[in-house]
């Protein structure tokens, strides 16, 4: 289930027409992080429905150029290892809140 939400996303992502200027990277991982959440996803018990509202939310919200770098990166990432990735471009980035994200099955 992770490696296919984060493939859903990460085309999403790389298919945004223009990354927003301005957009701080430490705030789009936040919301990446949180997104499950704030994308109303982690109350859904369909995988689609799940797949779907997170694709949806990060397209709309998630603009810093270095976010979606990562998250078109992780597409060519093992599934075992994208949580860490996704943590330490957080971490990096100097956000160092929880990430629900990187913990999705």
């Amino acid at each position: 289930m992770k490696l296919k939400v984060i493939a859903v996303i990460a085309t999403v992502v790389a298919l945004t027409p223009l990354v927003a200027l301005g957009c701080s990277a430490k705030g789009d991982f936040e919301k990446l992080c949180n997104a499950p959440e704030l994308s109303g996803a982690a109350r859904e018990v369909s995988a689609a429905k799940k797949s779907a509202k997170l694709s949806q939310w990060v397209g709309d919200n998630i603009h810093s150029g270095d976010v979606v770098k990562t998250v078109a990166a992780l597409a060519n990432v093992a599934p075992d290892q994208k949580g860490a990735i996704l943590k330490q471009a957080a971490v990096e980035a100097g956000y160092t809140g929880p990430c629900p994200m990187a913990e999705m099955r």
